[in-house]
């Protein structure tokens, strides 16, 4: 309990120094759970906003105690600390992350879109920045367009003619892929561009994010013409999960058209896991041999 009341009453004092973060970072590795929860709240008071204050509070965010992850959220929501750190560091942990995994994330990049919108924009549209970065910044661009208030039709053609622009061939295959994904996921309805159905194949094959490569197996099991299934077939052999289990999902959703999958799910019907064995087991069924 002291602990946790010395740490809560960090945040209090005026002027916030780095000193005091320092102390406070050391809180949030604190085994009392109580302890970490009270340096996430008084990380959300301090004044003035340091950007060292952010790291601690996405590490926190993560926290395997739920009251801890809920308190943190809402400290780095009202954080008022640099946009760019903010929107830096929520990238990295993005662009580091085998699952994109839209949480504690999203809703800070939504309660602050007015600041990351332009911000995001810069990024994706910076050929000097790392391929990976880029996607994720336009995916990110995706979230903020789930606020309603945000989602203006001015917004809306800026982002399909942004992701338009990187479909071609002569862009990189994650950007490819993720341009893709933006089309289709803010305009379900509308027709593919003539150049989606390859940005999606360039970018399960080819790029360097599983979150992209995940969506563009998703994509491609709509893709009615069945030019897919041997591009999904070759990615049975991955050997991240996450990408074979949305793999395994979309030839499934081709049903018997996807045969040529059953030797290979055969071969993994024999995996060392029980979960492998009952996904590729399920899976062959489901495709009707």
């Amino acid at each position: 309990y002291a602990r946790a009341r010395a740490a809560y009453s960090l945040g209090k004092v005026r002027p916030t120094t780095k000193e005091i973060v320092i102390a406070l970072g050391r809180a949030t590795k604190d085994e009392e759970s109580d302890v970490r929860r009270s340096a996430a709240s008084a990380l959300g008071e301090i004044e003035p906003a340091l950007d060292e204050a952010i790291p601690l509070l996405l590490a926190l965010a993560k926290d395997e105690e739920k009251w801890v992850r809920e308190t943190a959220a809402a400290s780095l929501g009202k954080f008022e600390g640099s946009p760019e750190a903010r929107l830096g560091v929520l990238l990295d942990q993005l662009t580091e992350s085998t699952s994109f995994s839209y949480s504690t994330q999203s809703e800070a990049l939504k309660k602050s879109a007015e600041e990351f919108y332009p911000l995001l924009l810069a990024i994706v549209r910076d050929e000097g920045a790392e391929e990976v970065r880029r996607a994720v910044a336009l995916m990110s661009l995706l979230e903020l367009m789930e606020k309603s208030e945000f989602d203006t039709d001015e917004r809306t053609q800026e982002l399909g003619e942004l992701a338009v622009s990187l479909l071609p061939e002569a862009q990189p295959a994650t950007l490819r892929g993720a341009a893709a994904h933006v089309l289709r996921s803010y305009n379900p309805g509308a027709e593919e561009h003539p150049e989606q159905l390859p940005a999606y194949l360039a970018g399960l094959k080819d790029a360097e994010n599983i979150e992209v490569r995940r969506r563009c197996a998703y994509a491609l099991s709509y893709d009615e013409k069945n030019e897919a299934i041997p591009f999904l077939v070759e990615a049975l052999n991955e050997p991240n999960e996450i990408l074979r289990d949305a793999v395994i999902d979309a030839l499934v959703n081709f049903g018997a058209a996807s045969t040529d999958a059953v030797a290979v799910l055969l071969k993994l019907a024999k995996g060392p896991t029980a979960v492998k064995r009952t996904d590729a087991s399920d899976a062959i069924g489901q495709i009707g041999t």
